[in-house]
């Protein structure tokens, strides 16, 4: 149960980090198109 927790926790942290990855990169893109 503890391992599983553990292991569910590490995922979303890496799918919050992906995100903010994305996010990041579609600002840039949109601050590139806008100018």
């Amino acid at each position: 149960m503890s391992n599983y927790t553990i292991e569910g926790q590490l995922q979303a942290k890496q799918y919050f980090e992906l995100f903010a990855m994305v996010d990041e990169v579609s600002n840039k893109a949109d601050a590139e198109t806008a100018t």
